[in-house]
Formats: C-alpha cells, sequence, structure tokens
C-alpha cells in the first residue's frame, strides 16, 4: 500500500468520523449555541479533510485545483469556528467576545475571496507521491 493510500484512507475516517460527531451533538440539542457551533467547527474540519483525500487523488489539473480551493473554505473556518465553540463552551458573553469574533469572521470571509483567485493557491502540481498538491500563491 502506497503512502498515499494511507494518506488518503486517514483523511476521509477523519472526515467521516468528524462529520458524523458533529451531526450528532447538533442534534442532541439544535437550539445550545455549544451544539451548533461545535457541529460547525466538525463539519468544517470534514470538509477539509474529505476535500484534501479527494483532491489529492486526482490527476486533472483543473478539476484538482477546484477540490483544493473548495477543500480550503473548510481550512478557512476552522480556526474562528474552534473560538466561537469556545466561547460558547466557556459561556463568555462579554462585548469583547463579540468584537473579536466579528474581527475573526470578517478576516475569514477576506481570506475566503482570496481562495477564489491565485492568491493562497496558485497552482497545483504532482508531487512525491500524491497526484497533486497545492503550489502556493
Amino acid at each position: 500500500m502506497s503512502l498515499l493510500n494511507h494518506y488518503v484512507i486517514a483523511l476521509s475516517l477523519t472526515s467521516l468520523t468528524t462529520f458524523l460527531l458533529g451531526i450528532f451533538v447538533h442534534f442532541r440539542d439544535k437550539k445550545r449555541t455549544i451544539n451548533w457551533t461545535f457541529a460547525l467547527y466538525s463539519i468544517s474540519i470534514a470538509v477539509w479533510s474529505g476535500g484534501e483525500a479527494i483532491a489529492a487523488t486526482i490527476s486533472d489539473k483543473n478539476t484538482a485545483l477546484l477540490l483544493w480551493r473548495l477543500n480550503h473554505v473548510g481550512v478557512i473556518f476552522i480556526s474562528i469556528l474552534f473560538l466561537h465553540f469556545v466561547f460558547a463552551l466557556l459561556d463568555i458573553r462579554e462585548k469583547k467576545r463579540r468584537i473579536i469574533l466579528y474581527i475573526g469572521y470578517i478576516f475569514s470571509f477576506i481570506f475566503l475571496i482570496t481562495d477564489c483567485s491565485n492568491l493562497l493557491i496558485s497552482k497545483v502540481l504532482p508531487k512525491f507521491s500524491f497526484k497533486s498538491l497545492i503550489e502556493p500563491g
């Protein structure tokens, strides 16, 4: 079994388990902030790992580039969703919290916009045993 196969299996399992965990927690009590923030955080990880598992195995450069950019949507939101979850977990409700979250989400959306250009990912290339890996912008 090659390195690529191990990598894809690990990413696929990560994607599946975090997605299922996030959905399970969300449906335990949909209205609690802690549940839906954890679910969104988990789904963000699932999008990242699942997208990378698929993108690394695609030979077509255009399709691979699109999949890498889609997988980075998950990557972009992991940190701010984790912070939002931690604030909900610790029940921090200060005004500073709201400002920090607004700033964090604004930066995330700026990175999301740059994800559509060559600034974040310029191209994909076959590297090592992977069919496509990103070349940073």
